[in-house]
């Protein structure tokens, strides 16, 4: 009992130190759900976990193969970075490392600079796992390496604007908005494909940060679903 009980102890510890945040994320890379805690610093979960009596999946008594949940919790910005008021301009253009651990979803875009898909694929895993900000400062890093990656700009614009948790902050309409106008200019360069998304991000943003978001939105899925019908075997499209 004694036994069972601490072990009990250890993986509640585990959880409440995981589980800390709001954000329930889904990331689509074939790993199944993973959540994400907000925090400044990642959790380290090596001496607890191997002091357990049972086995817990991620650790040597189980399995080698690394938990991405833990993985995501080191991505997280500070819950300062992660407030809905605000989207934290001078955060996003610091430089963010490459992380591994986090999926492996690809989608080519037009660039020629390895780096700079690298970068969008991960803001695109960090954007499917609701982690805004820190795919906001991939996507940034990607537009450094390739000033004229329409899809790079794209991107910012995609993950400032409203989902299924909150709402559109007033203060993120214009740097939306600049991504969204950027991608645009730029997409003479770009694929078809990628040319209707940049044309459904355009119309997805307004100039005027008070402007209702309802007729925006709706013009936004309206195009979106243009592109998912023109496009129809491209699972990314039909996903976004």
């Amino acid at each position: 009992m004694a036994t069972f009980t601490r072990s009990r102890s250890v993986l509640v510890s585990v959880s409440l130190a995981a589980l800390g945040g709001t954000a329930l994320a889904a990331l689509l890379a074939g790993s199944g759900f993973i959540l994400a805690d907000a925090r400044a610093t990642a959790v380290d979960v090596s001496l607890p976990l191997a002091d357990a009596d049972i086995p817990i999946c991620g650790t040597p008594t189980a399995t080698a193969r690394p938990n991405m949940m833990f993985r995501l919790v080191q991505t997280e910005v500070p819950r300062a970075e992660m407030s809905a008021a605000s989207p934290a301009p001078a955060f996003a253009d610091t430089e963010p490392p490459l992380w591994t651990g986090i999926g492996s979803i690809t989608w080519k875009i037009t660039t020629a600079n390895e780096r700079a898909q690298a970068y969008f694929d991960q803001g695109l895993r960090l954007a499917y796992a609701f982690n805004h900000d820190e795919a906001r400062r991939a996507f940034r890093m990607a537009q450094k390496l390739d000033p004229d990656c329409a899809m790079c700009f794209w991107g910012e614009a995609l993950v400032l604007g409203p989902n299924i948790n909150l709402p559109m902050p007033e203060d993120a309409v214009a740097p939306a908005y600049a991504a969204a106008q950027k991608a645009k200019a730029l997409a003479g360069k770009a694929s078809p494909r990628e040319q209707a998304l940049i044309g459904a991000i355009a119309v997805r943003y307004g100039s005027d940060p008070k402007a209702a978001r309802a007729p925006l939105d709706a013009a936004y899925a309206a195009e979106m679903a243009k592109a998912a019908k023109q496009f129809a075997e491209d699972d990314e499209s039909a996903t976004l």
